[in-house]
């Protein structure tokens, strides 16, 4: 099965949906609702399918903002949803996602987020 036929499958167009029913059919970086929206995925592991991320991993962008953060990807678009999508992937807890959006209002930096991160997430699967 190719990587586009993937996408195809009956399992991801389940979990798109989830995602985007999540984000509110909007696009969380513009918050455009009238572009077609994408499902992106913050992060890889070789050999996992797509629907086998958790749905923390995956947000939705519209096709243009898709387009940029493909584009751009190195230059950090994201990074504080990659960093904690590592940890959710690593200590298994959704706690961290759910702290995100305070995480980023408050303007924390790395130094201030992992003592919190470390005190509301269990240790390794």
């Amino acid at each position: 099965m190719t990587y586009q036929e993937k996408f195809k499958s009956p399992l991801w167009q389940r979990k798109r949906l989830e995602v985007m029913g999540r984000d509110n059919f909007k696009c969380r970086r513009c918050s455009d609702t009238t572009n077609q929206l994408n499902v992106h995925h913050l992060y890889y592991v070789s050999g996992r399918m797509p629907w086998e991320y958790p749905n923390a991993a995956l947000i939705t962008l519209c096709h243009t903002c898709h387009e940029m953060v493909g584009a751009s990807s190195k230059d950090g678009d994201f990074g504080w949803e990659r960093f904690l999508c590592v940890l959710i992937e690593y200590k298994n807890s959704e706690i961290i996602a759910r702290m995100l959006p305070a995480l980023k209002s408050n303007g924390n930096d790395l130094a201030e987020i992992l003592p919190k991160i470390d005190a509301a997430v269990p240790g390794p699967k």
